[in-house]
Protein backbone atom coordinates (compact mmCIF):
# COMPACT_ATOMS: atom_id res chain seq x y z
CA UNK A 1 0.00 0.00 0.00
CA UNK A 2 1.13 3.71 -0.69
CA UNK A 3 1.67 6.25 1.58
CA UNK A 4 -0.50 9.33 0.95
CA UNK A 5 2.01 12.46 0.68
CA UNK A 6 1.15 15.98 0.74
CA UNK A 7 2.92 18.03 -1.76
CA UNK A 8 4.03 21.99 -2.17
CA UNK A 9 2.77 24.81 -0.23
CA UNK A 10 0.60 27.94 -1.16
CA UNK A 11 2.68 30.51 -3.52
CA UNK A 12 4.05 30.96 -6.77
CA UNK A 13 7.78 30.46 -6.05
CA UNK A 14 9.43 26.93 -7.21
CA UNK A 15 8.15 24.24 -5.03
CA UNK A 16 4.69 25.88 -3.77
CA UNK A 17 1.65 25.28 -5.57
CA UNK A 18 -0.50 28.71 -7.17
CA UNK A 19 -3.97 27.75 -7.80
CA UNK A 20 -3.33 23.67 -8.50
CA UNK A 21 -6.17 22.06 -10.87
CA UNK A 22 -5.07 18.38 -11.53
CA UNK A 23 -2.42 16.10 -10.86
CA UNK A 24 -1.53 13.03 -12.51
CA UNK A 25 1.47 10.37 -11.27
CA UNK A 26 3.96 9.28 -14.13
CA UNK A 27 3.73 5.31 -14.17
CA UNK A 28 7.25 4.58 -15.45
CA UNK A 29 9.03 6.83 -12.19
CA UNK A 30 6.14 7.52 -9.79
CA UNK A 31 6.77 11.58 -9.75
CA UNK A 32 3.48 13.71 -9.41
CA UNK A 33 2.78 15.94 -11.81
CA UNK A 34 0.50 18.55 -11.17
CA UNK A 35 -1.02 21.54 -13.44
CA UNK A 36 -1.21 25.08 -12.14
CA UNK A 37 -2.29 28.59 -12.57
CA UNK A 38 -5.41 30.84 -12.73
CA UNK A 39 -7.12 31.64 -15.78
CA UNK A 40 -7.35 35.69 -15.12
CA UNK A 41 -4.18 36.03 -14.20
CA UNK A 42 -2.32 33.89 -17.02
CA UNK A 43 1.51 33.71 -17.08
CA UNK A 44 3.98 33.78 -15.05
CA UNK A 45 2.14 31.06 -12.74
CA UNK A 46 1.07 28.45 -15.81
CA UNK A 47 3.40 25.70 -14.78
CA UNK A 48 3.49 22.18 -14.67
CA UNK A 49 5.08 21.55 -11.00
CA UNK A 50 6.72 17.44 -10.42
CA UNK A 51 7.59 16.28 -7.13
CA UNK A 52 8.88 12.98 -5.80
CA UNK A 53 6.69 9.84 -4.88
CA UNK A 54 7.73 11.41 -1.38
CA UNK A 55 6.52 15.00 -2.36
CA UNK A 56 9.61 16.31 -2.22
CA UNK A 57 9.65 19.35 -5.28
CA UNK A 58 11.89 18.31 -8.25
CA UNK A 59 10.93 20.33 -10.87
CA UNK A 60 8.85 22.64 -13.14
CA UNK A 61 8.09 23.36 -17.21
CA UNK A 62 5.90 25.63 -18.81
CA UNK A 63 5.44 26.83 -22.00
CA UNK A 64 5.55 30.41 -23.89
CA UNK A 65 1.92 28.81 -25.38
CA UNK A 66 0.59 27.64 -22.25
CA UNK A 67 -2.24 30.29 -20.56
CA UNK A 68 -3.85 28.32 -17.74
CA UNK A 69 -2.94 24.30 -17.63
CA UNK A 70 -5.86 22.27 -16.37
CA UNK A 71 -6.22 18.49 -17.04
CA UNK A 72 -3.15 16.47 -17.22
CA UNK A 73 -1.81 12.70 -18.27
CA UNK A 74 1.29 11.14 -19.33
CA UNK A 75 1.45 7.92 -21.69
CA UNK A 76 4.95 6.69 -22.88
CA UNK A 77 7.39 9.86 -22.92
CA UNK A 78 4.90 12.09 -23.47
CA UNK A 79 2.83 14.75 -21.42
CA UNK A 80 -0.81 15.99 -22.33
CA UNK A 81 -2.25 19.10 -20.98
CA UNK A 82 -5.64 20.79 -21.59
CA UNK A 83 -5.62 24.48 -21.67
CA UNK A 84 -8.70 26.46 -20.61
CA UNK A 85 -7.02 30.03 -21.65
CA UNK A 86 -6.40 28.94 -25.31
CA UNK A 87 -8.80 25.83 -25.56
CA UNK A 88 -6.82 23.24 -26.43
CA UNK A 89 -4.57 20.24 -25.91
CA UNK A 90 -0.64 20.33 -25.95
CA UNK A 91 2.06 17.32 -25.76
CA UNK A 92 5.35 17.47 -24.58
CA UNK A 93 8.00 15.29 -24.94
CA UNK A 94 9.84 14.14 -21.13
CA UNK A 95 13.25 13.36 -23.15
CA UNK A 96 13.58 16.68 -24.53
CA UNK A 97 13.14 18.92 -21.15
CA UNK A 98 9.01 19.00 -21.86
CA UNK A 99 9.22 19.96 -25.37
CA UNK A 100 6.79 21.07 -27.16
CA UNK A 101 5.85 18.27 -30.12
CA UNK A 102 2.35 19.51 -30.81
CA UNK A 103 -0.87 21.56 -30.03
CA UNK A 104 -3.83 20.64 -31.21
CA UNK A 105 -7.42 22.56 -31.16
CA UNK A 106 -8.39 26.13 -31.05
CA UNK A 107 -11.61 27.80 -29.37
CA UNK A 108 -14.84 27.21 -31.07
CA UNK A 109 -18.05 24.94 -30.48
CA UNK A 110 -17.58 23.36 -33.83
CA UNK A 111 -16.56 20.21 -34.40
CA UNK A 112 -12.88 19.21 -33.64
CA UNK A 113 -12.59 22.81 -31.58
CA UNK A 114 -12.56 22.93 -27.57
CA UNK A 115 -14.76 25.23 -25.32
CA UNK A 116 -12.43 25.35 -22.36
CA UNK A 117 -11.08 21.59 -22.05
CA UNK A 118 -10.55 20.70 -18.69
CA UNK A 119 -9.69 17.02 -18.17
CA UNK A 120 -8.24 14.70 -20.16
CA UNK A 121 -7.11 10.89 -20.02
CA UNK A 122 -5.37 7.96 -21.82
CA UNK A 123 -5.76 4.19 -22.56
CA UNK A 124 -2.69 2.21 -21.57
CA UNK A 125 -4.16 -0.49 -23.88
Amino acid sequence: MRQVVAVGEIGSAPGNLFNPHAVTVDPNTNNIFVTEGEFYLLNPHARISIFSEKGDYLDSFTHQNVECPHGIAIHGGYVYITDIGVHAVFCFKKENYYSLVTKVGTEGTQIGKFNTPHSLSVSYT
